[in-house]
């Protein structure tokens, strides 16, 4: 299993295979190849300058692989970690370019923060300014409007004073109203009673007068009658006729007298009763006939 070389042998030229190329077909490490070579891989030995360095041959390298065959996983490893350490060497070489390149970037970072806090410290200037500005002018007009409550409250508080003094002037010429107006209710309830009464006084009254003039119609018929019969006896027609004229006439008389007279003492009396209606009726008739 392990072949030890001069370099002039025939069998040299085997050997061609080094353990860089046989550890790159393999798949394997340096460890894993110290491990086998000699046990499972046959190797040879031959002298290069001053070191003595393992050489193998083609075939057995082949013939290993196939014997051993090494697993997918065992594969799938190594070719993960050799891409993991190749994205490493990658990402390390970003690194160093980065790290060579952030005091640049650093720099002008810096600038622009600068340059942006410039900024920041004019605005808020500004707007500071603007608020003091914006502060006095709402200072001035709160006073303003201070001034102009306090103002509005003393016309409303005197406006107040004089709409209560209104209020009791109006409340007492209410008082005052109420009273005339009741006065007036009950001076008007007392006239329309009055009213009433002399209503029914005047009612008496013209019953009265009608009761008289049916009497004096019949009184007056019988005297004319009477005269009537007396001059036909002894006159002739014309006497009858002048007699009658003046029987009418003084019958007129008697009436508006009568009347005048029946109204007269209803004003002044305002409330006598049929009785007595009745018998200054029949009184003043009986003396115009005994005048007659």
């Amino acid at each position: 299993m392990m072949v030890w070389l001069r370099g002039d042998e025939d069998l040299c030229s085997d050997f061609s295979l080094d353990a860089d190329a046989v550890m790159q077909r393999l798949g394997i490490r340096r460890s894993r190849l110290t491990q086998i070579s000699g046990r499972e891989l046959r190797v040879g030995r031959m002298r290069k300058g001053r070191y003595v360095s393992p050489v193998f041959r083609p075939e057995d390298v082949e013939a290993y692989l196939s014997w051993t065959r090494a697993s997918a996983s065992h594969l799938k490893s190594s070719g993960l970690l050799h891409d993991a350490a190749g994205e490493l060497m990658q990402q390390s070489a970003r690194l160093s370019d980065r790290f060579e390149t952030l005091p640049q970037e650093l720099q002008a970072l810096g600038e622009a923060l600068r340059h942006r806090i410039d900024k920041i410290d004019d605005a808020t200037a500004e707007l500071l300014a603007r608020f003091d500005i914006v502060l006095a002018e709402r200072g001035a007009k709160w006073q303003q409007l201070e001034a102009g409550l306090v103002a509005g409250e003393s016309r409303l508080e005197q406006r107040l004073t004089e709409q209560a003094s209104l209020l009791e002037s109006f409340k007492s010429q209410l008082d005052a109203h109420q009273l005339l107006l009741h006065m007036i209710t009950r001076e008007v309830g007392e006239v329309a009673a009055g009213a009433l009464l002399q209503r029914a006084d005047w009612q008496e009254l013209q019953q009265g007068l009608l009761a008289s003039q049916e009497a004096l119609r019949l009184d007056l018929g019988r005297d004319l009658r009477d005269e009537l019969v007396a001059a036909l006896q002894p006159q002739g027609k014309g006497a009858v006729k002048s007699r009658l004229a003046s029987l009418a006439a003084g019958r007129r008389i008697r009436a508006l007298s009568l009347r005048d007279a029946g109204a007269g003492s209803g004003a002044l009396t305002g409330g006598q009763g049929q009785r007595s209606l009745k018998s200054q009726a029949r009184a003043a008739a009986t003396a115009r006939s005994r005048r007659r």
